[in-house]
């Protein structure tokens, strides 16, 4: 089976923006030596349009294509649903948390069990 990753807006960011961590780690490198990694074992990286939405608060469609064109033969686009939505907006309210944060959980939770991981 393949393996397949959902990677984080900012991970996607770091390696964008060639950016360093508080203490001035390479982030952008080690944002290369997982799409590397994830290339060299023709795994799967999961993109959402929720994903989309969260870099569309930084950069234009065509620089998100840009950035993406590099892993064009790994990307997975999944959508998350409706009934996703829904159930994300009733975890975050009763448990305080950012709607978009649980949404990631709840459509990779999704994801996992459709592959009955």
């Amino acid at each position: 089976m393949v393996e397949k990753y959902y990677i984080d807006s900012s991970i996607w960011m770091d390696f964008y923006e060639d950016r360093k961590g508080f203490k001035g780690e390479p982030l952008a490198d080690y944002a290369w030596k997982l799409f590397s990694l994830i290339h060299a074992k023709k795994s799967k990286v999961i993109f959402s349009d929720l994903l989309m939405l969260e870099l569309n608060t930084f950069y234009s469609d065509e620089q998100i294509n840009g950035m993406m064109k590099l892993f064009a033969g790994l990307i997975e686009k999944v959508v998350i649903t409706e009934e996703q939505s829904v159930e994300a907006g009733k975890i975050a309210l009763k448990r305080k948390l950012p709607k978009s944060d649980v949404l990631h959980a709840v459509s990779v939770s999704a994801i996992c069990d459709a592959l009955h991981l």
